[in-house]
C-alpha cells in the first residue's frame, strides 16, 4: 500500500501575516500494520518544527498593526460619510417626514403610500430638534453595522469581517442614502444584519434569542418597504428548503399582515397601496415610462437594472460579480450562509422592479432600490482580498472590483447630490440620458464634465485612495509574484520568437 494512502490530514495552526489564525492541513501517518509494510520499509517520520519565536513576535505586532490601521479606516469612514455631505431631507423622504409629523403633531394617518414604519423610529429625534430627522439614516447605519460586527466576531475571520464593514461604508454606493430621510437605509439593517442573525448556530438560549430577534428586524425592514415582500418569501422560501422547516415561512407571513394592516388603517383597504396614482407623463422618447404600476416590459426593465450605464448595478455594485461563496464558506460558514440569503434578496427585488414603471429609481445617485446589494458584494470582495490562494484572473479581478468599488463610494459622497440637470429639464424629457448612456451616468457624470471638487474633496478624496491601497496593495503583491513565478516557469521563451 502507498505510502500516501497510509496517511490522514490533521489541522496544524498558522499565524499569518494578518495576525489571524490560518489552518493548514499536513500529513500525519496511521499505524502501519507489519503485514504490509516492515517497519525497515516505512518512511522516516519527520515532526513539524515548532514556530520560530524570533519571527512570531514580529508577525503578531503587524497583524496587531493592521487590525490597528483596519479600524481607524472604519471611523474614518464613518466620519467622512457624516460631515463629508449635506444631509437633506427630499423627493420621496419629504412624504415621510409629512406623514411622520401628521401622526405626532395632529395625531391622524395620512393616505400617502410611504410605510411608517422605518419614520416611526425617528420620532424621538423629531420631538428633540425636527432638523435632525435628516440624520436619522446615520443613526440606523451605525447602529446596522455595530450589530453586523458584533455578530461576525469570533464567527468569522477578524481580518474577512473588518473588511466586510469597511468594505460596506467606504466603498459602496451607501452615501446617498445617509445624506436623506429615504427608506432604503432601514430596510437594508432591519433584512441584511437580521438576516445575518437569522443564520447564527447555536443551541443556548442566548443563540435562540439573536435568531428570533433577527426575525423581528427582518420583519419590519420588510414591513417598512411592501415591494420586498416578495423578495423575503424568496428568501424565507431557500432557508425553509435548506433547513427542511416550514415555520420560516411564518416571518413573510408576519410582514405581509404588517403591510395590509398598514395600508387598512391608512387607506381603508388592505390591497390598496397607494401607489396606484403614482406615474410620470410620458414626454420621453422611451415607449413604456409614464404608464405606472408595473407596466414595463419584463425584459427590458432586466437588462436596464443589470447592465444600464446609470442605474446598473453591475457597475454600481461590482462586488456581485465576484465568485465567492465557496470562499466565504473557508473564512466564516456563517457569513457564507448570510451571503446566500442576500444573493436571494438581491435577486428577489430584481425580478420584482424589473416590471415596476419607474425601475431606476427616479431622481436620486444610483440604483436606490438595490442598496442591500452592498451586503453580498462587500463580503464577496472581502473574501477575494483575503484568499491568499487565488488565481492570477482572480486576483486581477479583485482589483478592478476593488478600485471600481472605491469610485462608487468616493462619487456618491462627493457628487450625490450633484446630477445632471439636462435629465430632469422639461418634465423628464430627456431622463433617458441619465439611465443608459455612460456620458451623463451619474457615475462618470463628473469625469466627463470636470465637475470641481465639493469642500474638502481634497481629503476626501485622500480618504478613498488609503483605502484602496489599504485593501489592493496586498493583492498586487501576489499578482506580481504570480507574475514573477510564471515567467520564471518558462512559459515565455523569448528566443523561440521569429519575426
Amino acid at each position: 500500500m502507498p505510502y500516501a494512502a497510509a496517511t490522514r490530514h490533521h489541522a496544524e495552526p498558522d499565524l499569518g501575516a494578518s495576525g489571524d489564525i490560518h489552518v493548514s492541513t499536513v500529513p500525519r501517518p496511521r499505524s502501519i500494520r507489519s503485514s504490509s509494510m516492515t517497519t525497515s520499509q516505512a518512511p522516516a517520520i519527520h515532526e513539524p518544527l515548532p514556530p520560530d519565536p524570533r519571527t512570531a513576535p514580529s508577525r503578531h505586532w503587524r497583524g496587531r498593526l493592521a487590525a490597528l490601521v483596519d479600524w481607524l479606516l472604519v471611523a474614518c469612514a464613518g466620519a467622512v460619510l457624516y460631515f463629508g455631505q449635506t444631509h437633506t431631507v427630499y423627493g420621496d423622504a419629504v412624504w415621510r417626514r409629512i406623514s411622520l409629523v401628521d401622526l405626532l403633531k395632529n395625531h391622524t394617518l395620512d393616505r400617502h403610500p410611504y410605510s411608517l414604519v422605518g419614520p416611526i423610529f425617528s420620532a424621538p429625534l423629531w420631538e428633540i430638534d425636527p432638523k435632525l430627522i435628516a440624520y436619522y439614516n446615520c443613526i440606523v447605519a451605525a447602529v446596522a453595522f455595530t450589530c453586523a460586527w458584533l455578530l461576525l466576531r469570533g464567527r468569522t475571520e477578524r481580518v474577512v469581517a473588518r473588511h466586510f464593514i469597511l468594505l460596506c461604508l467606504a466603498a459602496s454606493m451607501i452615501a446617498p442614502a445617509l445624506g436623506s430621510y429615504y427608506g432604503e437605509m432601514f430596510t437594508v439593517a432591519g433584512q441584511g444584519v437580521g438576516l445575518l442573525a437569522v443564520v447564527r448556530r447555536g443551541d443556548t438560549r442566548r443563540d435562540k434569542l439573536i435568531r428570533a430577534a433577527g426575525w423581528v428586524a427582518v420583519v419590519l425592514g420588510t414591513a417598512n418597504t411592501p415591494a420586498s415582500l416578495p423578495a423575503l418569501a424568496l428568501v424565507t422560501l431557500a432557508w425553509a428548503w435548506r433547513n427542511r422547516r416550514l415555520r420560516y415561512g411564518f416571518a413573510a407571513a408576519a410582514a405581509a399582515l404588517m403591510i395590509w394592516g398598514e395600508a387598512w388603517l391608512r387607506r381603508g383597504s388592505p390591497f390598496d397601496s397607494g401607489y396606484e396614482v403614482f406615474h410620470l407623463p410620458n414626454n420621453t422618447p422611451m415607449p413604456y415610462v409614464g404608464v405606472g404600476g408595473f407596466s414595463y416590459p419584463f425584459f427590458f426593465g432586466f437588462i436596464s437594472i443589470i447592465f444600464s450605464f446609470g442605474k446598473g448595478i453591475v457597475w454600481f455594485i461590482p462586488g456581485l460579480v465576484l465568485p465567492a461563496r465557496r470562499r466565504l464558506a473557508q473564512f466564516g460558514a456563517e457569513l457564507g450562509e448570510a451571503y446566500r440569503l442576500w444573493m436571494f434578496l438581491v435577486a428577489g427585488l430584481v425580478v420584482l422592479y424589473s416590471s415596476w414603471w419607474a425601475w431606476h429609481g427616479a431622481w436620486f445617485w444610483g440604483p436606490r432600490f438595490f442598496l442591500a446589494g452592498i451586503l453580498p458584494a462587500a463580503a464577496a470582495l472581502a473574501a477575494c482580498l483575503a484568499d491568499r490562494a487565488a488565481r492570477p484572473l482572480v486576483n486581477l479581478a479583485t482589483l478592478g472590483v476593488l478600485a471600481l468599488s472605491c469610485w462608487v463610494g468616493a462619487n456618491s459622497l462627493m457628487w450625490g447630490h450633484d446630477l445632471p440637470k439636462l435629465c430632469q429639464d422639461n418634465e423628464y424629457q430627456l431622463e433617458h440620458m441619465c439611465h443608459y448612456t455612460p456620458e451623463y451616468s451619474s457615475l462618470w457624470w463628473p469625469l466627463v464634465h470636470h465637475l470641481p471638487l465639493p469642500r474638502h474633496g481634497v481629503l476626501i478624496a485622500g480618504f478613498y485612495l488609503v483605502v484602496f491601497l489599504r485593501l489592493g496593495v496586498p493583492v498586487a503583491g501576489r499578482l506580481l509574484r504570480q507574475a514573477r513565478e510564471w515567467a520564471a516557469s518558462g512559459a515565455i521563451e523569448l528566443r523561440a520568437w521569429r519575426i
